[in-house]
């Protein structure tokens, strides 16, 4: 995976997306980790099993740091 050594996600897209609280996930960081490992990410033209698992589990990770929203409980029903 030739872009994952680059820096393409500009600054004012990040800006933009904490601007409106929108979370952005780059998993540049965990591909890399596992191309640097040996891991082969692409087949032909498209990601491998192996990839897609890491950018998986990448996502799961980040997902679970996630804390949940508080619930306001306001009244006793419907």
């Amino acid at each position: 995976m030739r872009d994952l050594d680059a820096d393409f996600r500009a600054p004012a897209f990040d800006a933009a997306c904490a601007l409106d609280g929108v979370r952005c996930l780059d998993l540049r960081p965990v591909l890399r980790d596992a191309r640097d490992r040996g891991v082969d990410l692409l087949e032909v033209t498209h990601w491998s099993p192996e990839a897609h698992a890491i950018a998986a589990a990448g996502l799961v990770k980040a997902l679970q740091a996630i804390e949940p929203p508080a619930v306001a409980v306001s009244g006793s029903g419907p």
